[in-house]
């Protein structure tokens, strides 16, 4: 019975050992080489999500800012009126009416360090004396300027001014048969070459020019056979070589009711101590209703050129002073 019992667990024993053996030898059973080749994805990459999209509307609002940025224009434009009338009276006089029309304009292009300007400055008048007419006042200055930024106030410059009148000009009412001007008899063209000086607080610009021309045309031709202006009878022109400076201010004050403006321009010849010229324009103007203003105007001319009616005083001046309809446009 002992023999059996021993025999039994024998048995017990070597079967446990066999299925130990079989587990073992299971987990080292390697994996065939189709199991573990790897399947091609067939799933196709998602592209980045792109929200962007283009705004017509968007592009040129743009294109506006950027336009307004660079671009600065400011128009004025004023037309006064003076009116004196006599009826049966005592002391007796002329019944007058006078009106004066003036236009300035100026753009201005900024890009980088790059400045561009262009400004046109007109004025023309009439008196109405008696039934008769005569002109008081015809002239206009175009000028244009480009220069490159050389520090925060100077740059290098170079400036094309341009300056005559409209029609032509009589000695006075009564001799209203003598020529003494006509549309470019004098016209001067005057290019330069220099510095800009600029202050960004203050609208002021100094144009001073080392290198400076002036050449004056005389087209009309009774004028031209007279020598007026510097030429030589029988001549269409004169030039001359010299330096030139030139100095704008023009400022609003008191929420725009007051605007004062000014431009002086002076040339003087290398080659000779006469024939120089100087031109001073001042403007201030009261803004009394939207449309409504009252202008104060004065202009003093020096030219050894030209033939005053005094020849020992070469200074001249003309001043104004009339109400009537202004309007001025700014885009910033």
């Amino acid at each position: 019975m002992r023999r059996f019992i021993t025999l039994l667990l024998l048995l017990v024993l070597l079967g446990a050992a066999n299925r130990s053996s079989a587990q073992f030898s299971i987990s080292r059973v390697t994996p065939k080489e189709i199991d573990t080749k790897a399947m091609d994805d067939t799933i196709k990459p998602i592209a980045p999500i792109n929200n962007r999209f283009f705004s017509e509307a968007r592009y040129k609002a743009e294109r506006r800012a950027i336009r307004k940025e660079r671009n600065t224009v400011q128009i004025n434009a004023s037309a006064m009126f003076n009116l004196t009338g006599f009826e049966n009276w005592y002391a007796g006089g002329d019944n007058v009416f006078a009106s004066n029309l003036a236009f300035y304009f100026s753009h201005t292009y900024i890009k980088s360090k790059f400045n561009f300007q262009t400004t046109f400055d007109a004025r023309y008048g009439i008196n109405h004396i008696s039934g008769k007419n005569f002109k008081n006042e015809d002239a206009f200055v175009f000028n244009l300027s480009s220069s490159w930024e050389l520090n925060k106030n100077w740059s290098y410059a170079a400036t094309f001014q341009y300056r005559s009148q409209f029609s032509n000009g009589y000695k006075s009412r009564e001799a209203d048969s003598i020529l003494v001007s006509a549309f470019m008899a004098p016209g001067t063209i005057a290019p330069a070459i220099g510095f800009i000086y600029r202050n960004k607080k203050v609208p002021l610009t100094i144009s001073i020019m080392p290198v400076a021309g002036s050449v004056t045309f005389v087209l009309n031709d009774s004028l031209s056979q007279a020598g007026a202006y510097g030429v030589k009878p029988g001549q269409k022109s004169t030039g001359a070589i010299g330096a030139s400076l030139q100095i704008d201010f023009d400022k609003a004050f008191y929420k725009d009711k007051i605007t004062y403006r000014t431009y002086f321009y002076a040339f003087s010849n290398y080659n000779s101590n006469r024939n120089a010229y100087i031109n001073w324009k001042n403007t201030l103007q009261f803004k009394i209703f939207k449309l409504i203003s009252a202008e104060m105007f004065c202009s003093a001319v020096y030219d050894e050129a030209a033939r005053t009616p005094d020849r020992r005083q070469w200074m001249q001046l003309n001043y104004k002073f009339g109400l009537g309809l202004a309007y001025t446009f700014k885009n910033k």
